[in-house]
């Protein structure tokens, strides 16, 4: 299979290779970006901060100080604010609410700089074969995860006793960014040279030692989301 994959690439010319690949390691460094950008959304407890979902509007951020009371009052309405907020200033809010949108931001980017990609590629005629709708799964597991993202952050919001997201969603919406680093970086490497098509071959032993890792990443997006690693104290 990593040969034949290696022939439909064969096709395209050393320019169209070079973007393509240039194109998709900044997707999987994005993906990878927003991780970290996530992770620390979840360290300061930022995740609830926004309670709309608004995949176009939601771009622009609060301008003024009304728009800034508007959002603060809906903050105030969640479980998160009553039970464990309650009596937080407005500049407190404030931060937490960057940094959530700042993560919504950087995702609307990585979907933007992915579909940006694919249309210019389209324009150039370099979308042949199987490439298009190799690459259009990208963009569909991009707005999948955006859904998901709100799927999550939904379950934080609408429960009148819940100050976190549901551990199990957390964990769906960690697991699927995996997958996307995972698919971008194997077409990635479909378009290098012959000899890196054989690690696409790996044997057994590697393929289950990717599959271990890759439950215990997601075994750990878990224990954040129960705050399971606090019970171990020695």
């Amino acid at each position: 299979m990593t040969f034949e994959i290696h022939n439909k690439a064969s096709v395209l010319s050393p320019q169209a290779i070079r973007w393509m690949r240039i194109w998709l390691l900044i997707i999987a460094l994005m993906v990878y970006g927003i991780i970290l950008v996530g992770g620390a959304t979840r360290l300061t407890d930022s995740g609830l901060s926004i309670t709309e979902w608004k995949p176009v509007s939601g771009m622009l951020p609060p301008l003024g100080h009304q728009a800034w009371d508007d959002l603060f009052a809906m903050y105030r309405d969640t479980a998160e604010y009553k039970l464990q907020n309650n009596g937080m200033p407005l500049s407190e809010f404030q931060y937490i609410y960057w940094w959530e949108w700042g993560h919504r931001f950087l995702a609307r980017t990585i979907g933007l700089v992915a579909v940006l990609g694919y249309v210019v590629f389209w324009i150039a005629g370099w979308l042949k074969n199987s490439f298009r709708w190799k690459y259009l799964l990208i963009i569909g597991l991009i707005g999948l995860q955006g859904a998901i993202g709100w799927w999550m952050v939904a379950s934080g919001i609408g429960d009148t006793d819940r100050t976190d997201v549901a551990p199990y969603r957390l964990m769906t919406h960690f697991s699927l960014a995996l997958l996307i680093i995972c698919y971008v970086f194997w077409l990635w490497m479909s378009l290098g040279k012959q000899t890196a098509q054989r690690t696409l071959s790996a044997n057994r032993s590697t393929q289950v030692l990717f599959l271990l890792i890759f439950v215990q990443m997601a075994s750990g997006a878990l224990v954040a989301g129960l705050d399971a690693g606090r019970t171990y104290t020695d």
